[in-house]
């Protein structure tokens, strides 16, 4: 008798190891899935240098007329099915050492203005101050990118680096 109470007892113990083994993988799981549901609409915003028409409509349907003026700055895109909030755009100067090993940016300018939010679907704008601009000589996508830190839907702050490499705040 006394062996058999053993056994149970081992078994008991198996199963008990098996079920916390099965909610740590379902736990992992969940975790994985959350993660992918919360970069489903950060992987969705995107900025870049550009050049465009600050008069320009920024909003599909807008009844800005369009001049033939043209500025640089950055472009932010929220293309998820969510708004994203306070967007602060960084401006980097490339640095390309021509030798065949990657570029570097130099931080150049912080915008202290603040998007304060892009909905679903939209584009946003910022120019980069002439005071900066000036100060590099050419201006144009080949010299400058952008990096863009924001809040998403769920409260979450994210930055989007000068290589597009997304990492939470």
């Amino acid at each position: 008798m006394l062996m058999r109470t053993g056994a149970w007892r081992i078994d008991r113990q198996e199963a008990e190891k098996d079920r916390t083994e099965d909610r740590r993988r379902a736990a992992i799981a969940e975790a994985v899935q959350n993660d992918a549901a919360e970069r489903a609409q950060t992987n969705k915003v995107t900025a870049w240098f550009t050049e465009y028409d600050p008069a320009g409509p920024q909003y599909p349907g807008s009844p800005h007329a369009v001049t033939n003026i043209r500025t640089w700055g950055a472009a932010v895109r929220n293309a998820s099915d969510l708004p994203v909030f306070d967007i602060r755009v960084f401006y980097y100067r490339v640095h390309d050492p021509r030798d065949c090993n990657p570029w570097t940016g130099e931080p150049v300018y912080a915008s202290v203005d603040i998007i304060w939010v892009i909905p679903p679907g939209q584009l946003r704008n910022q120019e980069l101050p002439d005071r900066v601009s000036g100060q590099h000589g050419a201006c144009n996508e080949q010299d400058y990118v952008v990096a863009a830190e924001f809040t998403d839907a769920n409260g979450v702050r994210w930055f989007r680096d000068e290589r597009a490499a997304l990492q939470p705040r």
